[in-house]
């Protein structure tokens, strides 16, 4: 039997919804996507921006048959005067078509609104369980967060960040000081450049944060722009690397969708990550592919598509 996929990390947006705004899909807006310059990457980029909406149902169609439990949406809008809108949006299609099952929503961990914007998130939707600080590269103040980091684990927050293996004493910094919040390596943290090298670079500085019982590890974007040319050979030692690290219980799935569409389809991914985890035993395969993230992101059983 095939195993099912809660896919941890998917981006939404609708250019036609009042007061959201997504640059990033903006015509002349600069980012690395940009850097992805394969004709096949830059034909389907253009696509992508000429895509009014890609939503639930969209999401829906493309991923018919190839066995997914559900779906957490990974924020994508900015520039907001209050990013809570984002998740008001998202709650109110969960609760027309039943994705996505969790939200991730925005934060700047260090701003002064951070402790109310934790709360503006849960009051729009009680699957908004985790929020992400999109600084990490360019480093976040640990003492700045402490008013944030509370309201988090009153709340029962969990904390996605991403910053590049030789600043992970950053994350540790956070892990240490609130051992009862979750903290989540977004794209499992891995270094933009895919070599061996630094490849043991990774495990060396991932190994010595997996130390700490509350972080975990999202396996994503392994199929993007930092092997746009991917095969399962050339993502297999990233993916069995992050596993290997964080193990059964700590270790989950994502695809960055539909962003890595430009690098291959979903069934590709998926299956992917089914064939280099093939050799897994049915219980930790199930936590891998679903489990472990519904426990995180606060999703019954009952609610995926099992």
């Amino acid at each position: 039997m095939t195993t099912p996929i809660l896919d941890t990390h998917v981006h939404f947006w609708d250019h036609d919804v009042a007061g959201m705004r997504w640059p990033w899909l903006e015509k002349g807006f600069k980012s690395s996507l940009h850097s992805w310059t394969t004709e096949r990457a830059s034909k389907r980029l253009e696509a992508m921006h000429a895509a009014r909406s890609f939503t639930s149902a969209e999401f829906r169609a493309e991923v018919a048959g190839v066995g997914v439990a559900g779906l957490i949406h990974a924020h994508a809008a900015s520039g907001m005067d209050d990013a809570a809108q984002e998740t008001r949006w998202v709650a109110e299609m969960a609760r027309k078509d039943g994705w996505p099952v969790g939200i991730i929503g925005s934060c700047n961990l260090a701003a002064a609104d951070g402790p109310d914007l934790l709360r503006r998130h849960r009051a729009a939707s009680e699957h908004c369980r985790s929020v992400r600080d999109m600084n990490g590269p360019k480093g976040i103040d640990v003492d700045a967060c402490a008013d944030t980091l509370a309201v988090a684990e009153e709340l029962g927050f969990s904390i996605e960040m991403r910053t590049a293996p030789e600043k992970f004493d950053m994350i540790a910094a956070f892990v240490d000081r609130w051992p009862n919040v979750n903290f989540v390596l977004s794209h499992a943290s891995l270094p933009l450049e895919r070599t061996p090298e630094s490849l043991k670079a990774w495990i060396a500085a991932a190994s010595d944060l997996a130390k700490r019982p509350n972080v975990r590890c999202k396996i994503s974007a392994l199929c993007g722009g930092s092997d746009p040319d991917w095969t399962i050979d050339s993502i297999r030692p990233w993916a069995e690397a992050c596993y290997g690290v964080f193990g059964p219980d700590r270790a989950m799935l994502g695809t960055n969708w539909p962003v890595d569409r430009l690098f291959g389809t979903y069934g590709d991914v998926v299956n992917a990550y089914r064939t280099i985890f093939a050799p897994l035993s049915e219980s930790d395969r199930s936590a891998l592919f679903y489990g472990n993230a519904a426990k995180l992101y606060g999703v019954a059983l009952t609610d995926l598509t099992l």
